[in-house]
Formats: structure tokens, sequence, C-alpha cells
């Protein structure tokens, strides 16, 4: 949550346009990935209402408070996109959940095909494709 916080800030530090803020915010995500697979799987652990019993509330905490920052941070992004006329007016967090989403939902689709043997598409092209469609759904007409 460290690294996302640090990428995210610096991504906003950049004084690009909010719309490219955003994309970069999400290359980071599946450069993050590329280089720390690991982590999206434990990811999924905490879907697991069984398993979270193993894991501290304090550390919970931790979790739900950093991860609560980086999605404010990002839902700032797409607020200031949205108050440029960049972006059609939108609930921000709920396209930050949408992005976070599609992301984790891409990782997990990519893994399953690769344990079984099929090759429909890359990570990296779904990847692409899939924020470039977000995007048009976002863009002011």
């Amino acid at each position: 949550m460290k690294i996302f916080t640090k990428a995210i800030e610096k991504i906003m530090a950049t004084g690009l346009p909010p719309d490219r803020q955003l994309k970069k915010v999400w290359e980071h995500f599946y450069a993050y990935h590329t280089r720390y697979p690991q982590s999206y799987r434990g990811l999924l652990f905490l879907q697991q209402p069984g398993l979270l019993a193993s894991v501290s509330p304090k550390t919970l905490q931790e979790i739900n408070a950093r991860a609560a920052r980086n999605f404010s941070l990002v839902s700032r992004i797409v607020a200031a996109a949205m108050a440029k006329g960049i972006y059609r007016s939108h609930e921000p967090r709920e396209v930050v959940d949408l992005l976070w989403s599609l992301f984790v939902g891409l990782v997990y689709l990519s893994e399953t095909r690769k344990n079984l043997g099929l090759t429909l598409s890359t990570l990296k092209d779904l990847h692409r494709k899939v924020f470039r469609w977000l995007e048009e759904g976002l863009r002011a007409r």
C-alpha cells in the first residue's frame, strides 16, 4: 500500500492533466503487478471471510486505512478531470472502485486462462484495451 501511495502522489505532483494522471495510475497497476505478482494474490486472500480470521484486527485496520488513502487520492484525480470538463460527472469514488475492480479482475482472468492453457490475449493487451474503453465512457461528449 505504501508503494501505491508514493506512486500516486508522485503522479499527482507531475502537473499532468488529470486524465493523463489517471492513465499513469492505471499503468502503475500493471507495472506493480509485473514486478510483484504475489501481491495481487494476497488481495484475493482478503476476499475469503474464513481466512481473514488469521489476520489480526490491527493489520486489517492498517490495510483498510492505507487502501482508503489510495482510493481517496485517485478519487481526487478523477474529480479534477470532472471539474475540468474532461470527464462527465459521476461519483469519483465509484469510478475508482470500478477501475480497481477491473484491474484485479483482469489479473484473475489472465491467471486463470494461463493455468488452463488458454491464450486468448495477454494481461498487457487487455489492460491497455480496458482503460481505453473505460475512458471513452467517461469522456465528456
